[in-house]
């Protein structure tokens, strides 16, 4: 049983549940939610990549984060996982979304852990972050560095 513990929490921390791709860029994003300014972490991990792609060393993944916030992650051999976390006074939301269409994808955001609850959107990749439009329409920007 202990030895089963120990395993688990190995595992845990060798691969968190935010990042089960190849982890190419760590952002620090800030966008605008119903007039007030938040700030929050989104990581981008590439899941599957294409006959060719040389993924061995830092500076390539480096090279990968630039491309990504000039809003070329369409150019990286892939399929990209993007996951947000923002803090919103005492709430907090979440997002994960596959970008399955080049710059763009659909995935879901929710708040204070609710996932069951999420509100399906569309995120597109743009120089310098992202533009969210949920189902109803309304959007918003992501500035990232």
């Amino acid at each position: 049983m202990l030895l089963s513990l120990i395993f688990s929490a190995l595992v845990a921390a060798a691969f968190p549940v935010q990042s089960q791709g190849l982890p190419v860029a760590r952002l620090q994003c800030e966008t605008v939610f119903q007039s007030v300014p938040v700030q929050g972490i989104v990581e981008v991990s590439l899941f599957t990549y294409g006959s060719g792609a040389s993924l061995g060393n830092a500076g390539e993944r480096q090279q990968m984060k630039f491309m990504i916030l000039e809003g070329r992650g369409n150019e990286i051999p892939g399929i990209l996982n993007v996951i947000g976390v923002f803090q919103i006074g005492q709430s907090r939301m979440d997002f994960d979304v596959m970008l399955t269409r080049g710059n763009v994808g659909t995935g879901q955001y929710w708040f204070d852990g609710m996932s069951h609850r999420g509100t399906i959107f569309e995120l597109t990749l743009v120089q310098g972050g992202f533009v969210a439009r949920d189902e109803t329409g309304a959007s918003a920007r992501y500035n990232c560095q």
